[in-house]
């Protein structure tokens, strides 16, 4: 069974669908095809510090090298929308065939929407298995740029105003991506975020953890983080909202 993650709310084309490359370029944890070798190599050389600047400060240790390569496919198009996808398959506890499939404006900066993807398989490869979906696109949402994150921050306060969001054990508990995908993925990245600012990314990878082993999201979040409930802290997170 393969693993299928959106960067981000638009409709993405299928792998399948995209069309062949012109040229490659590897290193040693990837390898892109892309228009041209520049662009390729670009891609490869971005993907590479992403990955180790995030295993640095998620994981807390450097990451090793992965068996077989995570392929990239971009598409350049600096008139449509960016657009993002990546996808696995889980072997004996660790992702393999990975590809990641670029589009857009992403590929007009390798720093943009490739470190979401690269995140996506940094956490494939600790956990060793699918984690739920919120907290899967929530934490590869809060490692965007500063001015991304301005963006989701006004935008889930919008969506708070507007009585737009959904409950967090719905959230929680959401095995695929809701009709209202843009919903999803600004509270799961709003509500990671807030977590995130209570005991920092380890601690975080600790709690998700926990609540997997435990089937149990209330026991992990009282054991991580002294909140009692899903309950408790959906009123917490959004105090912290209207903080100024």
């Amino acid at each position: 069974m393969r693993y299928l993650l959106f960067s981000c709310a638009l409709l993405v084309r299928t792998l399948e669908s995209a069309g062949l490359q012109a040229a490659n370029f590897r290193t040693r944890n990837f390898i892109a095809s892309a228009p041209s070798r520049q662009l390729a190599r670009e891609f490869c050389e971005a993907a590479e510090r992403s990955r180790s600047a995030l295993a640095e400060k998620w994981l807390g240790e450097k990451l090793a090298d992965w068996r077989m390569p995570c392929s990239i496919r971009i598409e350049p198009d600096p008139h449509a929308p960016s657009q993002g996808m990546t996808s696995f398959a889980f072997r004996h506890g660790q992702p393999h065939d990975c590809e990641m499939f670029l589009s857009g404006e992403a590929t007009m900066c390798p720093e943009s929407v490739l470190p979401h993807e690269v995140m996506h398989m940094i956490l494939a490869t600790y956990y060793g298995r699918p984690i739920a979906r919120w907290i899967d696109e929530g934490i590869c949402t809060v490692i965007e740029s500063p001015a991304e994150r301005k963006k989701h921050d006004r935008q889930v306060r919008r969506m708070l105003d507007r009585s737009r969001h959904m409950r967090l054990e719905q959230l929680f508990h959401a095995e695929d991506y809701p009709r209202d995908v843009t919903t999803f993925y600004m509270q799961s990245y709003s509500v990671t975020h807030y977590l995130v600012t209570q005991g920092g990314p380890q601690k975080l990878l600790a709690f998700v953890d926990d609540a997997d082993q435990l089937k149990d999201w209330n026991a992990a979040l009282r054991r991580h983080y002294g909140i009692s409930s899903i309950a408790q802290l959906e009123q917490t997170w959004q105090r912290s909202l209207q903080q100024p």
